[in-house]
């Protein structure tokens, strides 16, 4: 049962996966690995790593979501 990746622009405004870095999408991929087998600790850093690259996750009960950061 593979969730889904909901990516907004803010405001409910859907972001396309390709306009995400490919650096930030192996990260996001790393990370669901990282949630998925209970490394909790990792999946944070990941999460950090993700913030640096200047993007923000939300996780919620059908997946995480993505979007840019504030500037």
């Amino acid at each position: 049962n593979k969730k889904m990746l909901y990516l907004f622009a803010g405001k409910q405004r859907r972001l396309s996966l390709e306009t995400i870095p490919k650096k930030v999408r192996e990260l996001l991929n790393e990370r669901e690995n990282a949630r998925q087998n209970k490394e909790w600790g990792r999946a944070d850093e990941l999460r950090d790593e993700i913030l640096k690259q200047g993007y923000t996750i939300e996780d919620a009960d059908d997946g995480p979501r993505i979007q840019k950061s504030a500037e």
